[in-house]
């Protein structure tokens, strides 16, 4: 049987399915299908009221329509709730999830002249750059990842930060980037792994996507977006959550949620040995209760 991979259209979604698709080969035949989505259209701001999950919906209506038998998202893009016919059938081994700062000419945020532009449409990455340079202006930045690049080559903007996941996968990651410690900028929750979903009733798929399933990948991300899930951050919310499983078996997670107003941040970090997907998720509840004891809902303006 040929099973047809569902895919947005930019060229790192297109390398992400057919990264899939190669971890899939050995099991089956598949073939990448490209749709267009909401996210595609630059004039929509992805921090906006009502953006969460712009960049999937057209992919799960193409599984719920049967255009397509399973589909492959960037998992940070993915809603945490959970949708009623819709399984995340597996997150395949995760790659490096630092943010990287890419300055105009190779600057690094230090040098970046004073009252300078840098273009970022994530919260939590304007966050980063007004405590790292107050001074210094964020405004929000569209496109692919090789059209962000060209806005700051061009001087449109005198920097921008970047998954370096995404950078890598292209080929675009060089030693002019600078990547940004984990101590300083707290990756988005699933930053760096990729989901592939498929109809929950469809079991013959779910057994197969089961052998591209990374179980130390899937239970870090489940941590994860159990924070967010359990604060009720959106995509307006500066928050990071990243989770790692450390030489001695502990899993550590750490999470933060900050001010885009004032950058006032709050950050936890704990270690537990955690052996399932469900502890990870209590792992991940637990330090958003403890975030939200710590006055998180006052910063983000939740009552």
């Amino acid at each position: 049987m040929m099973y047809r991979i569902g895919s947005r259209k930019s060229a790192l979604a297109m390398y992400q399915s057919e990264r899939v698709q190669g971890l899939l080969a050995p099991f089956t035949l598949t073939a990448v299908v490209g749709f267009s989505t909401r996210g595609d259209d630059q004039s929509i701001s992805l921090s906006a009221e009502g953006s969460a999950g712009i960049f999937v919906n057209a992919l799960r209506a193409a599984l719920l329509s049967q255009e397509a038998d399973l589909v492959v998202h960037s998992l940070k893009d993915v809603p945490t709730y959970a949708h009623a016919d819709i399984a995340l059938a597996a997150v395949p081994e995760r790659v490096d999830a630092h943010d990287v700062f890419v300055g105009v000419d190779g600057a690094s945020i230090d040098e970046i002249p004073e009252g300078s532009i840098i273009g970022t449409s994530s919260p939590r990455r304007g966050v980063w750059v007004k405590q790292m340079r107050p001074d210094l202006e964020v405004r929000p930045i569209r496109g692919n990842v090789e059209t962000r690049l060209q806005k700051v080559r061009e001087g449109q903007y005198a920097g921008t930060i970047l998954a370096a996941a995404g950078l890598s996968r292209l080929g675009l990651l060089t030693p002019e980037m600078h990547e940004i410690s984990f101590e300083e900028l707290t990756p988005a929750p699933s930053q760096a792994a990729l989901g592939v979903e498929c109809l929950s009733s469809n079991t013959e798929l779910l057994a197969l996507l089961s052998h591209i399933d990374d179980v130390t990948a899937r239970i870090c991300v489940s941590a994860e977006r159990a924070v967010v899930r359990t604060l009720g951050a959106s995509c307006a919310t500066a928050a990071g959550a990243y989770a790692e499983i450390g030489s001695d078996g502990l899993l550590r997670l750490t999470a933060d949620v900050a001010s885009v107003e004032t950058t006032e941040k709050i950050r936890i970090q704990v270690s537990a040995a955690i052996n399932s997907v469900s502890e990870a998720e209590e792992l991940g509840a637990h330090v958003a209760r403890l975030l939200i004891d710590d006055g998180a809902h006052a910063i983000i303006g939740q009552q």
